[in-house]
């Protein structure tokens, strides 16, 4: 009898350990699949999750699926988790999506061309408040800045984004550019003024020195307005 009982014991004592061997294991299977689910949403983003909302969940391993019900850039995600079993919760978890951008160091004003000791690399969390909104279009710290200038006003601790900043035009208007008139097989050159910005391989408008005669070309790569007629 003595010994059925010491069986019975070890065998729950067994039991109890694998249970709880099982639970962090489980845990660390749904916390990555909430990563996994949360990165697809900041792809360009450091996910940090904060597990203190799993410890009450009850599931079993592996899991059959995990589905985002809503996310408001409040630092939370409410997400759908179903077992093998069909059994499904809902809980809410709380995250960080960190975003490497450009921060301004002093104030940048329109048309002020960009310089990189203007600005300090910075991790942002965008999972919440206005970077949440405005995520998509911070630059990456990828981008050269000494080729953009900027549209509007950057203030000393803003981010720069994509919509605040253009690329500084290969041409500006009023640039002598040397015109290139195409006729067949019949070309002539001659001096122009850009009267509008262009881009390398863009449409550019400019005007004829003597004649004053406005023309519609295509900027090529070697400064030239190329203009069929």
């Amino acid at each position: 009898m003595n010994r059925m009982i010491f069986k019975l014991i070890l065998t729950f004592l067994a039991a109890a350990s694998l249970s709880a061997m099982a639970a962090p294991a489980s845990k660390l299977i749904l916390g990555s699949a909430l990563h996994d689910d949360l990165q697809k949403r900041y792809p360009t983003a450091k996910i940090e999750l904060s597990d203190s909302n799993l410890g009450g969940l009850t599931f079993q391993s592996p899991i059959r699926r995990v589905q985002l019900i809503k996310e408001v850039g409040q630092g939370s995600a409410e997400f759908l988790i179903e077992d093998p079993s069909g059994v499904q919760q809902v809980t809410q978890v709380r995250f960080s999506a960190n975003l490497l951008t450009y921060v301004a160091q002093r104030k940048i004003r329109p048309m002020e061309k960009l310089r990189s000791e203007d600005f300090m690399l910075q991790t942002i969390d965008v999972a919440q408040g206005l970077a949440h909104e405005y995520r998509a279009m911070m630059l990456s710290p990828t981008v050269e800045l000494a080729k953009f200038e900027a549209r509007q006003t950057i203030l000393q601790g803003q981010y720069p984004l994509s919509s605040g900043v253009q690329r500084i035009p290969d041409v500006k208007r009023g640039d002598a550019v040397r015109v290139t008139l195409i006729s067949g097989e019949i070309e002539l050159t001659t001096s122009g003024i850009a009267q509008e910005p262009a881009y390398y391989d863009s449409a550019i408008r400019v005007s004829t020195q003597k004649t004053k005669k406005e023309l519609m070309g295509k900027l090529l790569p070697n400064g030239t307005v190329e203009v069929r007629l």
